[in-house]
């Protein structure tokens, strides 16, 4: 036989043939997904995203600047059997469900740290005042306006969004471009 022939079978059958590679990203997602069932881990962006892009939107870059800040500690005593074998926040305070599931998008920018605090924010108000505060804070507040929180979208510190707050204030606002107000 022809190895010409041969090699050009070959070819054709390699670029016909459908191939499904396995990303690294989703052999983690089927093994989250097999050692859990609570929720379903799933693809949140297209493949051809790479990992430097996932690294840029990862703008954590610690609780607090100072190398020698300590959180402080409290500890709660909880007996075993009075811990509950499945929690959802949305169902302990339904009066703040609307706060509690608002999960706001921070687009290509690598903000967690100023949406995950404002959030935060949101949440434990509406909490302590058993409802009556559906107060909505801004992280684009955090974002532009607290210069020792961040370096904006390359990332910033979450301790330091909350002591802005403390000190400041910080405005009410969801999602860029939705004009909401509280």
């Amino acid at each position: 036989m022809n190895y010409s022939l041969v090699s050009t079978l070959i070819l054709v059958v390699l670029f016909t043939t459908p191939v499904t590679l396995i990303s690294p990203r989703r052999s983690l997602i089927n093994r989250v997904n097999i050692i859990q069932s609570t929720w379903v881990a799933g693809e949140n962006f297209p493949d051809s995203t790479t990992t430097e892009d996932l690294k840029h939107l990862n703008g954590f870059l610690g609780v607090d600047p100072d190398p020698d800040f300590t959180i402080q500690k409290k500890t709660h005593v909880i007996p075993r059997n009075e811990i509950p074998a499945r929690f959802d926040a949305r169902e302990k305070w339904p009066e703040c469900r609307g706060i509690i599931e608002n999960i706001m998008d921070q687009g290509t920018c690598g903000s967690c740290w100023a949406f995950s605090s404002a959030e935060v924010m949101s949440d434990r108000l509406c909490i302590a005042s058993n409802g009556t505060e559906k107060f909505v804070f801004s992280p684009e507040d955090l974002l532009e306006c607290c210069v020792n929180c961040r370096n904006q979208c390359v990332g910033g510190y979450m301790n330091r969004a909350f002591q802005y707050w403390i000190k400041n204030g910080v405005v009410s606002g969801g999602g860029y471009n939705s004009n909401l107000v509280s």
